[in-house]
Formats: C-alpha cells, structure tokens, sequence
C-alpha cells in the first residue's frame, strides 16, 4: 500500500500510485481541482505527494500526449499577436505549470525535434531553462558549472541602466552605470530581452603579475582611465517622510525646527532648509543632515474624551528627516504629495556620484571577481603592439 500525503499531511493509503496520480493531473487539466495543485509519486519512499501550500515555485512547460506538443504553431502566432493569453492556453489543456516535485516525474523535451513518445512536457524555450541571469552568460559550456553560477550572480550585481526612466522614478536604492556599454559578445538571451541595453563596461584585461598587489582576488586597475570616466556611477537613494494628523487636533508639522523644540539639533544641520522646511534639489547635503524639518506632538499624550489638546514648543519633538551616517551628495528630486489618508507626503531623491577606489569589486560575466588592490598611472601600466 501507498501513503498519500496533503502538504505534509497524511490523507490515506492506496493500492495503484501511478494511476491516482494520473487521475489527479487529468482533473487539474479538466479544470476539475486548481491549476496550482501539483501530484509527485517518490518511489524511492512509495509515497504519493500532492502539494497546494503557497511559496512552491512553478514553472509552464508544454504538454505532449503521443509525441506530440499540444501547442500548436498557430497558437504561438494567436499568442505573439496579442489574440490569447497564457491563461487561455492553461484552460485549453495546452500547458501547465510544475513544481519541482511534480518535475521529478516528468520527461521534459528540450525541442520540439527530439520529442518522442516517451516525453511527457516540452519547454516553452530552451535557452532559458537556467534561468534569466545565467542566459546572459556566453560560452557557458566551456566554464565549469560553479562559475556559471557565479556568472550569473554578477551579472545580477552588475551596474549598468536599469530602466530609461531613473530620472523620474523615486525607487528606494538605485545605481547608474554614467558611460554604460553593450557586451561585444552576447546570447540570444541578452539580444531579445535587453537589446541594446547598456549593462557592465568593456575593458581590455591582462593577465599577469604586478609586484603582488594582485594576488589571490585582487585587480590592478588603470588609475588613467578611471579619471576618464571608467567605473563611474551614480547611487540614488529615495527618502521620505509624512505629516500626520494625531488625536486632540494634534499633528506633525514640516517647517524649520525652533531652538525649544525638544531634541533639537545643532544649528549647522539645518543649513541646508528653505522656509518651507524642505531642502532645495541640487543642495549639496552631508551625514546627518536635515533633508525635511519635521516636529511632532508626544508620543502619549492619553485620553481627552476627543477635545483639543493645546502644547507649547516645548512640547513637541524634533523628527526630523536626515541623511543617513556615512552618506553624502545631492538633493536630486523633491516630490510633494498626500497619501490615501489625506496627510502630507514628501519624498525627496539623494544623488551620490561614485568613482572606483580601492577595495570596489569588479567581475567577468564568467564568475571570475575581484577587488582593487591598486590603482597605477598609465604610463606605468602594460600595453599591447597597439598602444592600448
């Protein structure tokens, strides 16, 4: 007899796995059980396993029934065009979507010119199969498995454009690659999905050694062309902050924070404040400093039955929106705003411009990192016949 298990949980036992665990994927195709429900049968254990819990990873891979892909050519154009959907095709029976348990069952065809009648799903593209990072990496057959993955970490890392609209865009942490570049060599991968999408910088490399500084991990880097531009980038970082409206008529107020407000910061970190409150974009701000004067009522100030509560400076506390210790650069955007509930909204970008110092990592897409160990002159680097 076989046990059959409910996310973990023991149902019953049954006499023939493998058909039961056909039944129930005819079901989930008929639309009969959810499409997300997925059915394994470990034989090492003889134990059918059927999964519906959240946070289980599925992938859409296509059917085939008699060595052929239910997925027609017409489908894929009806799919290009817009005319259906990846959800029409899962009612239809065409595709469904596997957990890795389920996938321990199933005989996945890499193309459709190897199907035969022993295959059971086909992939939707074969060269996605290792994911979207890993697809970016060229030649991945001639490095070792390890570094392929370690490629495609780096290339998660690497800093290049995310998006054309950065300027506008107020996201919590961003970085911008200022001279960002196209591979010279990339995967069909890269081709369709970045385009000519600027990511990471070409350089030409030399192997060799150079007085030690670049043993183990560490690189020798071109100060000459750091100074041109090479490595640059810029790290945006979004802050933000709200006045809002508390029991008793009290509520938070953006302005200049006065001397007797409790917690007040020396003078200095208010320099940078108009009369509003709110620093001017293009200030130039450093660690600790005040972005958005804010004071706040206490933070107790108990039960009044609803009627107004009235309080001096002294009263009220400094809340202040600051820059982060050990950050520093310029007030690139300023956003004024409510939220859902009608209470002030402000958020403003900070730009930092970084060059490559000593210690910053660089990495190949072939997994292969390191960090500055020391900057040279030009003049006191090798070149090659060309002068380069």
């Amino acid at each position: 007899m076989t046990d059959v298990f409910l996310d973990g949980e023991i149902l019953g036992e049954i006499d023939d796995p493998s058909e039961v665990r056909h039944q129930l994927i005819d079901k989930r195709r008929e639309g009969d059980i959810g499409k997300e429900i997925c059915v394994h049968y470990a034989e090492d254990k003889d134990e059918v396993r059927i999964n519906s819990d959240s946070g289980r990873v599925l992938r859409p891979v296509i059917i085939v029934e008699d060595g052929e892909a239910l997925l027609s050519e017409e489908d894929m154009q009806e799919l290009t065009e817009g005319e259906i959907t990846l959800e029409d095709l899962e009612d239809e029976g065409k595709i469904e979507y596997m957990d890795a348990e389920e996938e321990e069952n199933a005989y996945v065809g890499m193309d459709r010119s190897e199907i035969t009648d022993e295959h059971t799903h086909l992939e939707i593209d074969s060269e996605i199969i290792n994911g979207l990072s890993a697809s970016l990496v060229v030649y991945p057959e001639h490095n070792r498995g390890d570094r392929v993955n370690f490629g495609a970490k780096m290339s998660g890392q690497g800093l290049g454009m995310p998006t054309r609209e950065f300027h506008q865009r107020f996201d919590t942490r961003e970085n911008v690659l200022t001279y960002g570049q196209t591979p010279i060599v990339t995967t069909n991968t890269f081709d369709t999905i970045l385009g000519d999408h600027p990511i990471g910088q070409n350089m030409v490399i030399a192997l060799g050694s150079f007085d030690g500084y670049n043993i183990e991990d560490a690189v020798i880097m071109n100060e000459s062309s750091m100074h041109r531009g090479m490595g640059r980038s810029t790290y945006m970082r979004t802050y933000q902050t709200e006045a809002q409206r508390f029991w008793g008529g009290q509520k938070d107020e953006i302005e200049v924070p006065d001397k007797d407000v409790r917690g007040y910061r020396r003078e200095e970190a208010y320099q940078h404040l108009d009369q509003d409150g709110i620093a001017n974009p293009e200030t130039e701000v450093d660690s600790d400093d005040v972005l958005v004067g804010k004071t706040s009522p206490p933070k107790f100030l108990g039960s009044g039955g609803g009627e107004e509560v009235k309080m001096g400076l002294a009263d009220r506390r400094e809340t202040s929106l600051t820059v982060r210790h050990g950050e520093q650069g310029k007030v690139d955007k300023v956003l004024v705003s409510e939220t859902g509930d009608g209470d002030k909204l402000i958020k403003m970008k900070m730009r930092e411009y970084r060059v490559p110092e000593l210690g910053d990592k660089f990495a190949t897409r072939h997994g292969q990192k390191g960090t500055v160990g020391m900057l040279v002159s030009e003049e006191n680097m090798p070149f090659t016949r060309q002068g380069i």
